[in-house]
């Protein structure tokens, strides 16, 4: 298991788009090392991060912050993970605020969790494999999941490499999210329509018409896409 990230010359300075050191990382001490910077998990055009500048990545990194909950007991933990993941291959570093208070919120374990994928070039899969993982494992942030995240970087107390037999992108079904994004998408146009609350159209056509809006969208695209290849030929 490896995975490829990419390093500022820099520390803590949120500003900065820069990340021009390619780091390939094996074995806990290159983790621990890489982290040390600002870093990022894709490869962009003239080393300047943004989503525009997207060229390729082979790892998903995920924030886990613990403020789904303020009960201890269902923090997630180093031990936790093992037990969620038992399969997958994935490294973990605590982050900067690991065991501190943090926005207001009190001391907890704070974790960047860095999983191996196959190469993606399109940012907009990319983005949709995050949300489509964290729609799986609400406990992710939420906040964090575009294709030009960075992370600051940290001098971190705890690393660890976990091996397994499976990657994150074998497990996780990517066209759900993007379906779901499509359905939301509409949802808001509606509620534009007819000036009302996108949760409360949600509530009015319930599943049935959740139901039949994504079959109406999925037939609108493939449409879409038959009529764009017949211009294109």
């Amino acid at each position: 298991m490896q995975v490829t990230i990419f390093t500022a010359n820099c520390i803590g300075q949120a500003a900065n788009c820069s990340y021009p050191n390619k780091v390939t990382v094996v074995t806990p001490e290159q983790l621990r090392e890489a982290v040390k910077a600002d870093h990022v998990c894709a490869e962009y055009k003239g080393s300047y991060r943004g989503i525009g500048n997207f060229i390729r990545s082979d790892v998903i990194v995920m924030d886990i912050d613990n403020d789904h909950s303020e009960e201890p007991a269902e923090w997630i933990t180093a031990e936790k993970l093992e037990g969620i993941f038992p399969d997958m291959e994935y490294m973990l570093a605590s982050s900067r605020h690991h065991l501190l208070p943090k926005e207001g919120k009190s001391a907890r374990p704070r974790y960047h969790i860095y999983f191996p994928i196959s190469e993606i070039t399109d940012a907009e899969v990319y983005g949709n494999l995050k949300k489509a993982l964290q729609k799986e494992y609400p406990f992710f942030d939420g906040n964090a999941l575009d294709a030009a995240r960075f992370i600051f970087g940290a001098d971190c107390e705890e690393v660890l490499v976990h091996d397994g037999w499976m990657t994150i992108d074998e497990e996780i079904d990517v066209s759900q999210a993007a379906e779901e994004e499509d359905f939301d998408a509409e949802v808001k146009r509606m509620a534009e329509g007819y000036k009302m609350e996108a949760d409360k159209i949600k509530e009015l056509m319930g599943e049935a018409g959740k139901k039949q809006i994504m079959e109406d969208l999925a037939v609108r695209k493939a449409v879409d896409f038959v009529v764009s290849e017949a211009v294109e030929k």
